[in-house]
């Protein structure tokens, strides 16, 4: 391992074997004159490929326990979701340090979208929650409630392998909204709210999280090969409320965001519709 150039005592650039740029963090890693070469690869404690090379100039103005901190954030969320976009450990510490700041000159501002958030996204707002602890103990500082859904937001971004800056989160935020809207729908048709505790809640959100993703081109669609218009007649008959609430949601995606779905994509709508209803 090469190290190019330091970032900080502890962070820096690096070329590996195969020559491949990478950013690499280990306590005292930037500490000796650069460059140089790493004998000891055990002083490498994470190491991230990838990044946006427009980004690079951002960890001149991060602070080590920030740095530190959304390293920490993004193993957690690496650990439950997968791989995630490798800008997310750049754009995660900017905005912390940016939080930090607001924190300690005693402003403070709440996420509208809290609520909703917390509805399509549980399991990124648990980590975001993990996230408040981590960066209390890296950076001395506990950041308000709000701030958990607001990391749950860039690991969204992550995981949809968008570019996570403002035109990304402004897709994710977009989607939570439409979410919601798509459930209010349902609870419209069940006659009071669902309970968003309930396994089939989970399941119909993951599907809403899919189709979603289908409609904005972030996810491929199944393969066809089975009588989509024929299935729906059946449900239809013999489901008619999740049929019906199928419709609405469809007509609802085509208002409001020119989406047209396919006979397939409103046939596994209405299968999780009834599925849902069901539950209830």
């Amino acid at each position: 391992m090469f190290i190019v150039s330091k970032i900080n005592n502890n962070v820096a650039i690096a070329l590996d074997d195969s020559g491949r740029k990478l950013v690499v963090f280990g306590r005292g890693i930037g500490f000796p004159k650069t460059p140089y070469e790493l004998k000891d690869s055990t002083q490498i404690e994470r190491a991230f490929y990838g990044i946006d090379k427009s980004l690079l100039p951002m960890l001149v103005s991060l602070s080590d326990k920030v740095l530190e901190a959304s390293a920490e954030i993004i193993e957690l969320a690496g650990d439950r979701f997968g791989e995630l976009n490798p800008n997310l450990v750049l754009t995660l510490a900017d905005h912390l340090q940016f939080a930090i700041s607001r924190e300690e000159g005693g402003i403070h501002l709440e996420n509208p979208l809290s609520t909703q958030i917390g509805i399509v996204y549980p399991r990124e707002v648990e980590v975001g929650w993990k996230g408040l602890d981590v960066c209390e103990r890296c950076c001395g500082i506990r950041l308000p409630d709000s701030e958990a859904y607001t990391i749950a937001v860039h690991i969204v971004s992550a995981e949809m392998d968008q570019a996570s800056g403002a035109g990304g989160m402004h897709l994710v935020m977009e989607s939570t909204e439409l979410i919601e809207e798509i459930v209010s729908i349902v609870e419209s048709f069940a006659g009071g709210v669902l309970d968003h505790k309930c396994y089939a809640y989970t399941r119909f959100i993951t599907h809403l999280r899919y189709l979603v993703s289908v409609l904005l081109g972030d996810a491929e669609p199944p393969e066809g090969g089975i009588d989509a218009d024929g299935m729906l007649a059946m449900i239809r008959k013999a489901y008619p409320a999740a049929y019906a609430c199928t419709e609405r949601i469809v007509e609802h995606l085509r208002k409001r965001s020119s989406w047209e779905c396919t006979s397939e994509q409103r046939l596994y709508l209405a299968m999780h519709v009834n599925q849902f209803l069901k539950a209830q």
